[in-house]
Parts: structure tokens; C-alpha cells; sequence
């Protein structure tokens, strides 16, 4: 074979090579969208509202009455509330704080009353397996109480005006959402035949 046939080989060699890289260095790569830009966050955001009822209510130094907390939901099914609420202990005295009817079977995880700092801490889940979110036995009772608190009003309270607060500490929990945005409302205790002490005039010293 001739010097001119192997450059002609040669050189055919090199334009096919040439064509193939050309070829597919210019063909259209498209790409998927990214998943993660695309696809909906897992985790939603769930709105609700724990309040105290009555929002007030007026008695008589001495007297005995009751306050429920209670959840208004939206799009979410609560399995565990842990609440902080603060209330002023030389005007009123919790007795006990218990669980509501809105789960169908609470079970208490905390119940603490400080009757020195003024400080209730309770909480509780819907199941009486503790931890587990998606338990069948989960059930609630939309508009029931989640739970009570009975209380005495002092007999020597000396303001007419005094309440429970729900503190920015309390947290809910439930099956569709990780975060829930919280709104409270708290009860405010109007007491009739309080003692109220007033300063006497000061005395005059006559030189």
C-alpha cells in the first residue's frame, strides 16, 4: 500500500473522530428541575389557639371557682400539650389542675403547682403509649376542655384584679406539623369584698 493510501486512511480516521466529538459535544443536555426546588416543604405550618374560659369571671373573696384551657384548632390534630401558666399566689391559690375530656385518654406527663413563684406546669398526651404520635387511640373531642384548674380566691386578697397567664413556654404538638403558631388568651379573676388597704393621712408633729 502506497505512502498516499495510509495518509489517506489517516486523515478519514481524524474526520470521523473529529465528527463524533463535534457531534455529541453539541447535543442538547437537558436537565431535570431540581426535586428539592420543586417540591413542597414537609413540614407545614399549623395555626391554633389555646385560651383560657371564662376570659373573666367575678367572685367573692374566699370563694371557690374553675377555669378550662381550651384548643381551637385549624388543619392540625393536637397529641401533646405542655403548658406554663403564672398567676399571682397572694391572690389566688390553685387546688389541682386535671385532665379535660378533649383527648379520649389523656395521660398527664406533668403536674406541678409552686405555690411560691406563682407557677403552673402540666402537661399531657393523647395516648397512653408515651411517644407515640400515630396511635390509633389518638382521639380527641373537638370544643371539650384539655384541662381544669380549680382555685380558691384568697379571703385576704388585697387587689380586685388578678388572672391566669399562658407563658410564651408552651408548646403543642400534633400529627401533621413540627410548627405550630400559637395564639392565647388568658382569664382574668374579678374579686368582690377584696381588702384594700389605704395609707392614713401622716400625723402632724406640732413643735
Amino acid at each position: 500500500m502506497s505512502k498516499t493510501s495510509y495518509t489517506l486512511i489517516i486523515l478519514l480516521g481524524i474526520t470521523v473522530i473529529l465528527f463524533l466529538f463535534f457531534n455529541y459535544s453539541h447535543t442538547e443536555n437537558t436537565k431535570l428541575p431540581s426535586l428539592n426546588q420543586n417540591a413542597k416543604s414537609a413540614t407545614s405550618v399549623a395555626k391554633t389557639t389555646l385560651s383560657l374560659s371564662p376570659a373573666s369571671q367575678t367572685l367573692v373573696a374566699g370563694e371557690t371557682s374553675r377555669i378550662g384551657l381550651f384548643i381551637a384548632m385549624q388543619d392540625m390534630t393536637p397529641t401533646t400539650l405542655q403548658v406554663e401558666i403564672d398567676y399571682d399566689p397572694s391572690v389566688l391559690t390553685p387546688i389541682k389542675i386535671s385532665p379535660g375530656t378533649f383527648f379520649a385518654q389523656p395521660v398527664e406527663l406533668i403536674n406541678t403547682i409552686n405555690p411560691r413563684n406563682g407557677r403552673i406546669s402540666y402537661a399531657l398526651k393523647c395516648s397512653s403509649e408515651v411517644g407515640v404520635k400515630d396511635d390509633p387511640t389518638c382521639t380527641i373531642n373537638a370544643g371539650e376542655s384539655v384541662a381544669t384548674i380549680d382555685f380558691t380566691v384568697s379571703p385576704f386578697a388585697a387587689k380586685r384584679e388578678s388572672s391566669f397567664n399562658v407563658l410564651p413556654k408552651t408548646l403543642i404538638e400534633s400529627k401533621e406539623t413540627s410548627e405550630v403558631i400559637l395564639q392565647t388568651h388568658n382569664a382574668k379573676v374579678f374579686i368582690q369584698g377584696a381588702v384594700i388597704l389605704q395609707a392614713s393621712p401622716s400625723a402632724v408633729v406640732t413643735p
